[in-house]
């Protein structure tokens, strides 16, 4: 009998669920993060009451505004989860570490239905503080970090952009 892979058949993402997607839509992060959830919920065919564990990336952080919609605290407590298991962190591979975890969660026993989430309302933030262009989103101005002297300018300010610019060279 051969391994179909680390998490053996054990793991699957039966669902997926998104919100409105645009700048400066005026929701908080709290009320974007709970609809997608309850999208991916529903159509997964699960009730709220089946999901037992909870993962989001990067956690609560402080520092840039919107750069976390939510955390998992959060979602938990406005949905009345009694989750068993639960992750929110910036001690994850990025944004896929959650899903990984939750993988190993499930395969282990540790949950049995697991919602992962990651939200971001920066330009509402943004705006929200008085702002809206990098200064802002970088806590308020001063130097950009090196990496963002180059794109920032263009507003290009997400992993996203970064990665649209080469793809588009390359293609």
């Amino acid at each position: 009998m051969t391994s179909r892979g680390p998490f053996d058949g054990k793991a699957v993402i039966p669902g997926s669920g998104k919100t409105q997607v645009g700048r400066r839509l005026g929701r908080t992060g709290l009320e974007l993060t709970l609809e997608a959830v309850l999208r991916a919920i529903d159509d997964a065919g699960l009730a709220v009451n089946d999901v037992d564990g909870i993962a989001s990336y990067p956690g609560a952080v402080a520092g840039n505004p919107g750069f976390s919609g939510a955390n998992v605290t959060d979602v938990r407590t406005a949905l009345g989860l009694r989750s068993r298991w639960y992750m929110g962190g910036l001690e994850t591979a990025g944004q896929i570490g959650p899903v990984i975890e939750a993988c190993m969660a499930v395969t282990l026993g540790l949950a049995s239905h697991v919602v992962v989430f990651r939200s971001v309302w920066e330009s509402t933030a943004a705006q929200q503080s008085g702002g809206g262009h990098a200064s802002v989103l970088l806590g308020g101005g001063g130097k950009l970090p090196p990496q963002m002297e180059w794109t920032a300018p263009f507003g290009a300010l997400s992993a996203a952009n970064w990665l649209a610019m080469p793809a588009q060279r390359y293609m």
